[in-house]
């Protein structure tokens, strides 16, 4: 069934594609997953590249670059999740953009690249709310760059992810219980681990 309107309303056509017949927006979704894939192998070859150039040890940034993106290819767990109609693709993009976007401030302090950073960070916390700690990523090059944490444009860069993260998940706020009540959710099941895999460990 095609994807466009055909004149009805937007709730008529949300209801048909979303309830009714769903396999046409889970087929596009799935493609838009493994575009994100796609995406995400080239990111992790500009980051390799990246931290080739920028390290201590002599090497190709090109190679390097290639090798990292064959990896990622390859990667069991992100060919498993990239076809399917979920947010670990995305997510797994935006962390990589928002690394490499981190990454930039070591050789560069203008606002530009510090508003990248931030509007990474903030899509990546949204589509995942985990994402958000790439934050870390920025603030430590930051301060790698050997600039204060006094300097507006890391203040900067945080608000923006703050405000992007906001806008792309408004709920956050206007349902401030039911983000409460998820997130305190995810903490458990961060620090009660998947299965049972404490209780196997607890036994070694």
């Amino acid at each position: 069934m095609s994807l466009i309107l055909d004149g009805v309303s937007l709730l008529t056509w949300v209801a048909d594609h979303y309830l009714c017949n769903p396999e046409a927006l889970r087929d596009n979704a799935r493609w838009v997953s493994v575009g994100y894939y796609t995406a995400t192998v080239w990111m992790a070859a500009l980051i390799a590249h990246r931290l080739c150039r920028g390290g201590p040890a002599d090497g190709d940034p090109a190679t390097t670059g290639i090798i990292a993106a064959l990896l990622m290819a390859i990667n069991v767990v992100h060919i498993r999740q990239s076809p399917l109609a979920g947010t670990d693709a995305p997510q797994a993009f935006w962390f990589a953009l928002a690394t490499w976007a981190a990454l930039r401030l070591l050789d560069h302090s203008r606002v530009r690249d510090y508003l990248a950073a931030g509007i990474a960070e903030g899509v990546c916390g949204a589509t995942k709310y985990p994402g958000a700690a790439v934050g870390a990523a920025v603030i430590a090059r930051h301060l790698l760059s050997r600039r204060s944490m006094q300097d507006r444009m890391i203040w900067i860069s945080g608000a923006v992810a703050i405000g992007t993260f906001l806008c792309l998940s408004p709920y956050t706020l206007l349902d401030l219980s039911a983000f409460t009540q998820q997130f305190s959710f995810q903490i458990e099941h961060v620090a009660a681990g998947r299965g049972g895999c404490n209780q196997v460990r607890s036994s070694i």
